[in-house]
């Protein structure tokens, strides 16, 4: 049942009973998201490596609700047989399923219920007094110094001189601490940043904030779309912008870059799609965000009348944009150099529709709280075109759009 009615999104937020909350956030034109809110779900899948066969059994019994998850990078190790050199959480995908939800289209809201008094629970949320909500500093520890990024960056090189891939995203943890509320950090950052694919979702160890980007893959009934991107540059807000933007797209290491990872993205859709209907919608277009630019294109393919939505997510899953090509060697070569493992960083998170379609993120310029500790990484794809200097300043300006505006 559908009911329409008049809230606001950030004001409902606040009020949201604390346990498996589901927010999808977004602004922008590119997004594929829509806002929407929603909280006590009546199931959970916790997906672990010895429960990954019941996840389908269990997502076809959720038929008719939203179902919000976010899988962890790690689990890629297990989708591709990979063995890791880094002790990793057991958990690699968080699922909740929910009977009952909220879309918004700026103050106007829609509620999807089964539950008959869901209208009067969201209207009793909708009374209650905001919560206190402290504005607090986030606290950043140490990231790499250039001379550190020197040393693999030189060690990436290696490997693409001696032919073992062309490309690979090499990223650093950063952790530092945050005192308030997950919720009120995922509302400042998501005001802030304007992401197109912002979300939260908590779980009991943790609360996942997302401030993605960048769109993995979205299903239409039988269509399959997914939009990597590649090429990334600051912006100058300012008339300089269109310099950025002619910088941008006469770089050959950005086009470079973006070629290989549209054509890996073709050949993960191929797997799942019928044989010859994957190609390129759009190429080298330009995504304009509050603080940077990037270069992404859009690959479109029809899936096989056996495939599914989930079938579709493991077989591409992870992104190759953030692994880098080919897929394997570039995930083994992350593994050694990289000084942690990435977690929940560059997985995906999304939801499931009522109507079975998919539609998720890649996990970057995401953070997770884990009580007072917040962990995130930036990094940025590295060819044999790369520039030390270049790669080592894009991931400071990505560091910025993350945080960008806290204090404000």
């Amino acid at each position: 049942m559908q009911q329409a009615a008049h809230y606001n999104f950030f004001d409902l937020l606040y009020r949201l009973p604390k346990g498996g909350e589901g927010i999808f956030a977004t602004s922008g034109d590119h997004s594929n998201f829509q806002q929407m809110l929603a909280f006590d779900p009546v199931e959970q899948f916790t997906l672990t490596t010895e429960n990954l066969q019941q996840l389908e059994p269990f997502l076809k019994q959720q038929s008719g609700r939203l179902v919000g998850f976010v899988l962890s990078y790690q689990l890629g190790f297990e989708l591709e047989n990979i063995s890791s050199r880094h002790t990793s959480q057991e958990v690699l995908g968080i699922f909740y399923s929910y009977p009952n939800f909220i879309c918004f289209n700026q103050d106007r809201a829609t509620l999807h219920f089964q539950d008959h008094d869901f209208a009067s629970t969201v209207d009793n949320l909708a009374k209650k007094p905001l919560p206190n909500q402290q504005s607090l500093p986030l606290i950043l520890g140490k990231s790499w110094t250039q001379a550190i990024y020197q040393q693999k960056f030189n060690k990436v090189q290696d490997y693409i001189k001696s032919g073992d891939i062309y490309q690979v995203n090499l990223t650093q943890k950063i952790s530092g601490t945050y005192a308030g509320s997950g919720l009120e950090l995922f509302s400042r950052l998501t005001k802030a940043n304007s992401p197109l694919y912002g979300g939260y979702l908590g779980y009991k160890d943790f609360e996942f904030i997302s401030q993605s980007p960048e769109s993995f893959l979205k299903t239409n009934a039988s269509k399959v779309t997914t939009q990597p991107i590649k090429g990334t540059i600051a912006r100058q807000n300012g008339t300089d912008d269109n310099e950025q933007i002619k910088a941008l797209l006469d770089s050959d290491k950005e086009q470079a870059e973006l070629f290989m990872i549209t054509d890996l993205l073709r050949n993960d859709l191929s797997k799942s799609c019928v044989p010859g209907s994957v190609k390129v919608n759009k190429s080298r277009e330009i995504m304009t965000l509050n603080r940077v630019f990037h270069t992404y294109s859009e690959v479109e393919g029809q899936l096989k009348i056996d495939g599914t939505p989930l079938s579709l997510l493991l077989a591409a899953f992870p992104g190759g944009s953030i692994t880098g090509c080919p897929k394997q060697r570039a995930m083994e070569i992350i593994d050694e150099l990289e000084d942690h493992p990435r977690g929940f960083y560059t997985g995906a998170f999304g939801f499931i529709d009522p109507e079975g379609d998919l539609n998720c993120a890649i996990n970057i310029r995401s953070l997770i709280k884990t009580n007072d500790k917040i962990d995130f990484h930036v990094g940025g794809g590295v060819t044999v075109l790369s520039k030390m200097e270049e790669e080592f300043l894009e991931m400071e300006h990505k560091k910025n759009s993350v945080i960008a505006n806290l204090d404000s």
